[in-house]
């Protein structure tokens, strides 16, 4: 899909309307991610075997290419709301806070044409930034990584 936007990057452009457009960003990713235990959800730890009595410890998680380019996977990212950080824990951006937490959203969501550096595959998404203050930081190049919530 092509955006008309004025170009700041390789990827990243701003529109007429002041709104900016980072294409093909990376959301997600196949194979070993590590995670503190604190940041998974105790019940799943449980269920895993996990020792959870040092809950800043890491956890390397394995993320399966063949849940993560699942249909329903996919289409669980499209439109969703794009924050400036995590919202606090154990939110997840609902009708009652969407007010609050959203500055954007991601669209066009689909599998990447190519592998990483690391061999694992991506999930990409065109980001639509629409308001202060995560627009003047990513303008800056203060933030430029995304991290997408989501349950294990």
């Amino acid at each position: 899909m092509d955006y008309f936007a004025s170009r700041i990057s390789d990827h990243i452009g701003i529109t007429d309307e002041g709104f900016i457009i980072a294409t093909s960003s990376i959301l997600a990713r196949t194979g070993f991610q590590q995670y503190r235990i604190n940041e998974l959800p105790a019940d799943t730890c449980r269920k895993l075997g996990i020792d959870t009595s040092n809950p800043t410890s890491l956890v390397d998680v394995y993320r399966d290419p063949e849940e993560v380019f699942s249909p329903s996977t996919l289409a669980s990212l499209e439109g969703k709301s794009i924050c400036d950080g995590h919202p606090p824990a154990d939110q997840f951006v609902d009708p009652s806070n969407v007010s609050i937490f959203e500055f954007g959203h991601v669209q066009n969501i689909r599998r990447g044409d190519a592998p990483l550096d690391s061999g694992d595959w991506p999930i990409v998404g065109d980001v639509i930034i629409k308001r202060e203050p995560l627009l003047s930081k990513v303008k800056s190049g203060e933030l430029r990584e995304l991290s997408v919530g989501y349950d294990y």
